[in-house]
């Protein structure tokens, strides 16, 4: 073999995968773009449909941030502790999406003990025990139940999953429901 047939050998080889490499650096910029536009993210068996997400927030009464019926000082102490969470999660997103969620999971996870103490209820063991805690004893109503487990599954997901990945603004998107569920879960109105 001579050179000029080994350098045609290794141009033909290297063709399209220099190729494609070179697409992909050219259209990198607007793929990123359109990451934040995601409402659906499938890892194998696993399906992630953000917008659903906060359509069952939405369907299950969770109050808006920021917004309540009631006027007494309790309400305003934990709209304010609602807000600093709400308030600390973004910033943490954008940094670490994953620790963002988990983060988030962890204050929804609080307000729920703090939900089965205000009803004398023992401490939860298991995630099966609190659920059982909360249908049996009607503390929160049949939406705000499908979003905690909706929560729950991509908190799960992305602990379990290592290569379950989400963007800054699904993380906040999943924070903002979170806190919303918490306010509902600290308000006096189930």
């Amino acid at each position: 073999m001579d050179w000029l047939t080994f350098i045609a050998d290794v141009v033909k080889g290297i063709a399209w995968p220099l190729t494609v490499l070179i697409a992909v650096l050219i259209i990198r910029k607007p793929l990123i773009g359109m990451i934040p536009q995601l409402r659906e993210l499938r890892y194998r068996e696993f399906e992630v449909k953000f917008g659903e997400l906060k359509i069952h927030a939405d369907q299950a009464g969770l109050p808006a941030l920021g917004t309540t019926s009631d006027t007494d000082s309790d309400v305003e102490e934990r709209e304010l502790r609602v807000s600093v969470l709400a308030n600390a999660i973004r910033p943490l997103a954008r940094t670490s999406p994953r620790l963002a969620i988990l983060e988030t999971f962890r204050q929804v996870e609080v307000a729920l003990q703090r939900l089965l103490d205000q009803h004398q209820l023992p401490k939860a063991e298991s995630w099966e025990e609190l659920r059982r805690y909360l249908e049996q004893n009607d503390l929160l109503t049949w939406g705000r139940l499908r979003t905690l487990q909706d929560l729950a599954d991509v908190r799960n997901r992305l602990v379990i999953e290592p290569g379950f990945r989400l963007t800054s603004d699904q993380a906040i998107e999943y924070s903002e429901i979170a806190t919303r569920l918490i306010a509902a879960i600290q308000s006096k109105h189930q």
